[in-house]
């Protein structure tokens, strides 16, 4: 890392992230995994590689973002307990299967993966705004049953924590489109997002390193992951702040806005970056 450049990147890119984190309640993973990306592929870094640590440190910065964002949204008491409790367990499971699956699989796997998903939720959102088709919403509508909860659970868990996100790209857009108001579906991602992003982080720091650096343990590159999560402590209560004064349309789109934004991101990297 040079420090005298690298430091003021990898800090903006964690406040943008945590803000994104508390605003979406999305962790900032599918920020902070395609900058990470070009930063590795500017610094002729392999692509395999470049890709397995910005995943790897994405989701230990997702977690530390997820867990600020939940403390926001818990004190303003948006976040919705009896979806957590239920989701949780899945969440958890299909992150660490996720995380094994992100250093055995072609990287075009994962990231195809991820674009559909972006892109399936983006155009939800976008039509649950138009006129006629909004979702009904309530203060807590009931959480699935058991079953469904921890299958849906475990398929967001393996999907987010092989592309280093928090799952927020996948879990808000289905809470809000479930019936949870834009604010406490995002204050009930990040509380999701920390059972996901933590254990895809246990995984990743306890799985062989790569010998990328010094200072990285396991597949995480620490130097860059403590200076996204300095960038985003303060950055983090602004975007909880934003989430409970902002209309909810305008809300559903900056979401879809960042969901087309990522996958074009991703997808690019996969066409030209190898």
């Amino acid at each position: 890392m040079n420090w005298a450049l690298d430091v003021p990147v990898f800090v903006c890119i964690g406040a943008v992230a945590g803000f994104a984190s508390g605003l979406l309640g999305i962790g900032g993973g599918i920020l902070i995994v395609p900058a990470m990306v070009l930063i590795g592929s500017l610094g002729h870094a392999d692509p395999g590689q470049a890709l397995i640590r910005a995943v790897a440190t994405s989701s230990l910065v997702v977690c530390v973002n997820s867990l600020m964002s939940m403390g926001g949204h818990w004190r303003r008491g948006a976040i919705a307990w009896c979806w957590v409790r239920r989701c949780a367990p899945g969440c958890a499971a299909g992150a660490i299967c996720g995380a094994a699956l992100a250093t055995s699989i072609d990287r075009l796997w994962v990231v195809g993966g991820v674009v559909g998903m972006e892109l399936f939720a983006a155009f939800a959102l976008l039509s649950s705004t138009l006129p006629g088709r909004q979702v009904l919403t309530t203060d807590l509508p009931r959480p699935p049953g058991r079953w469904f909860a921890g299958a849906a659970g475990t398929m967001i868990g393996v999907a987010s924590a092989s592309a280093g996100i928090a799952g927020g790209t996948l879990l808000t857009p289905y809470l809000t489109l479930s019936g949870l108001g834009p604010g406490r579906a995002a204050g009930t991602s990040a509380a999701l997002g920390l059972a996901i992003g933590g254990s895809a982080a246990l995984a990743f720091i306890a799985m062989p390193a790569l010998h990328f650096a010094s200072r990285s343990g396991g597949y995480v590159d620490y130097g860059a992951a403590l200076c996204m999560i300095a960038g985003g402590l303060v950055a983090a209560q602004m975007g909880v702040a934003a989430a409970h004064a902002w209309p909810r349309d305008l809300l559903k789109r900056i979401l879809a806005a960042t969901l087309l934004v990522s996958a074009a991101s991703f997808a690019l990297h996969a066409l030209f970056g190898r």
